[in-house]
């Protein structure tokens, strides 16, 4: 069964990510002050990225809870690269096209961290991030893989407390180098990799856990209070935190209000919704793709908007919300979803050749490609 509303909470993730370029796109090109927009526009970004980061969690256990014990690594593996790979890599090599057009190529090193998932550090005192800076939340998201499929080599009541304690030991050694309380970006190895925000992945399983322990609830409402939790919290901050970055006590605050989100949407039992809850669903479908390539209609748009003089927030926000669900649709539609029956076509060959024991399980699954 399809969870309308948390698809439909998966485009509001993304939506607010969206938001949080647009704004930094206003503000850093002198049309919006920095203050207060900056920071409100670094939390919406952060607010999103932490609804993604507890949904994955959740999916990771409604999608693949049933492998545990059943020798299903390899596939889980090659399923979740099929996911994430061809749109990264896609959005990846249109930023160094891009750079190598303006005449700033990038360099060997940022080219090979970043298709190997890999945020490295780059100019002293900055946040880390790839070629394609949204990229950075897709290293979280294989790290959190690589856990989990260790997780499923085991039976679940022994690979699920792996995967959890896994997180959780991993954060806990990243105390060592930098304190709980210092909530500010990482701008090295250790920091990065062992980031607080990791724990989400682990309360994702959690609320998988205690959403099948709840009364369901109807579509609208499951959104409807999805929808007020992820207001409260955005209100929370222009009335009382008001500065980027988070303090510890505001940020765990945070992150129980991202979760609640998920948690609600995914008490929607409903098997049909409403006009409104489908659109934002195949938003949601499509909210990956909107997630990559959003940057580039912020650089186009912006652009464009600056000569002719209309770089105006009314005008802009609206303009990029619309184009980049309008782009991330078309490209989840005629790009990512055929890419993906393809590759996930030759995974399952691969999985029924390898457990019918054939020998030679490569000529099978390119036989079989070229059939399809």
């Amino acid at each position: 069964m399809k969870l309308h509303s948390l698809q439909a909470l998966r485009a509001a993730a993304a939506m607010l990510v969206v938001i949080d370029h647009a704004i930094l796109f206003l503000v850093w090109n002198g049309a919006l002050p920095r203050a207060p927009y900056e920071h409100l526009a670094w939390f919406l970004g952060g607010l999103g990225v932490y609804v993604f980061f507890v949904i994955s969690g959740f999916i990771m256990m409604h999608a693949s809870g049933d492998m545990f014990g059943t020798g299903a690594t390899g596939r889980f593996l090659l399923r979740r690269a099929v996911r994430i790979v061809p749109l990264y890599w896609a959005g990846t090599t249109l930023i160094i096209m891009l750079r190598i057009l303006e005449g700033n190529a990038p360099s060997l090193h940022e080219v090979t961290t970043s298709v190997a998932f890999i945020t490295a550090p780059n100019e002293q005192g900055k946040s880390m991030r790839p070629l394609l800076g949204q990229g950075w939340t897709l290293t979280y998201e294989a790290m959190f893989y690589v856990v989990f499929s260790v997780g499923l080599v085991f039976r679940r009541r022994l690979g699920l407390p792996l995967i959890v304690g896994g997180l959780i030991a991993v954060i806990g050694l990243g105390t060592l180098h930098k304190p709980l309380s210092d909530t500010s970006g990482a701008t090295d190895w250790a920091a990065f990799y062992t980031d607080p925000i990791l724990i989400l992945f682990a309360v994702g399983i959690g609320v998988h856990a205690l959403s099948r322990r709840l009364p369901p609830l109807g579509s609208g409402a499951a959104l409807s209070l999805a929808a007020v939790t992820m207001a409260a919290a955005v209100l929370l901050f222009v009335s009382a935190i008001q500065a980027y970055p988070v303090s510890l006590s505001w940020t765990l605050i945070i992150f129980a209000l991202a979760t609640l989100c998920v948690l609600f949407a995914t008490l929607d039992r409903d098997s049909a919704c409403g006009r409104f809850g489908a659109a934002l669903g195949r938003l949601g479908d499509a909210s990956y793709a909107v997630y990559i390539f959003h940057s580039f209609v912020i650089m186009v748009a912006g652009r464009v908007l600056m000569k002719i003089g209309l770089l105006n927030p009314w005008i802009f926000v609206p303009l990029i919300i619309v184009a980049s669900g309008v782009l991330g649709h078309l490209i989840h539609i005629y790009f990512e979803k055929p890419v993906m029956k393809v590759l996930n076509g030759w995974i399952e060959r691969w999985a029924a050749a390898r457990r019918a024991g054939t020998t030679s399980t490569g000529a099978a699954v390119w036989t079989g490609a070229a059939r399809s």
